[in-house]
């Protein structure tokens, strides 16, 4: 009985609580969906409230391709807004937001963004229009998802690795941030170059 761990009680109520939150999933919410717990969820973040630092946000779930809203989501808004730490919130920055309890006894909503440390920051890009570009020259691009769907426009991108490189109408690229830019160097492989 010596390899048993022990707990505070804090602990062993969260544990109980999470125990008893999955026995009672409903056949027709799948379990993958919905986050363990009554005190956290993974949240998209909206617009910043007039405080900075304080988000409106929604609730999202994972559908098995992407984070959708759900038609029962919790909202963050102005009047139960959502405190985001660490790195500024950016808008579309999915998050965990925790409940916690201040001093006062009140339920304040926290989600904290880690500084750089790790994140892919590869892109998938759709080229706005056929270009050869020079070292270090922009041409334009959009960010898209898998499916195509366009999720930023008009997004500079440049090549360092050739002295010339043409891209065309519609090719999909991959690239990484770079700054502001994006820089497509790692994700391209030369024909013809000698």
């Amino acid at each position: 009985m010596n390899d048993i761990n022990t707990f505070d009680d804090r602990s062993v109520k969260k544990i109980a609580n999470t125990v008893a939150y999955v026995e009672n999933i409903t056949q027709s919410q799948a379990a993958g969906q919905r986050q363990f717990g009554d005190n956290d969820f993974k949240v998209v973040l909206g617009a910043e409230t007039v405080t900075p630092g304080e988000w409106n946000a929604s609730e999202v779930v994972w559908d098995g391709s992407a984070f959708v809203v759900p038609a029962d989501a919790e909202i963050w808004d102005t009047t139960t807004p959502l405190i985001v730490t660490g790195v500024a919130g950016a808008v579309g920055d999915i998050l965990t937001a925790e409940g916690l309890t201040n001093t006062s006894g009140d339920t304040v909503w926290l989600a904290i963004k880690p500084a750089g440390g790790g994140g892919d920051t590869k892109v998938r890009l759709k080229v706005k229009a056929t270009a050869t570009s020079a070292s270090g020259v922009i041409f334009l691009c959009d960010i898209i998802d898998n499916a195509g769907t366009v999720l930023t426009v008009d997004v500079n991108v440049r090549q360092k690795k050739f002295a010339s490189a043409k891209f065309y109408i519609n090719e999909i690229i991959y690239a990484d941030a770079e700054g502001s830019d994006y820089l497509a160097d790692a994700y391209l492989a030369g024909i013809g170059v000698g």
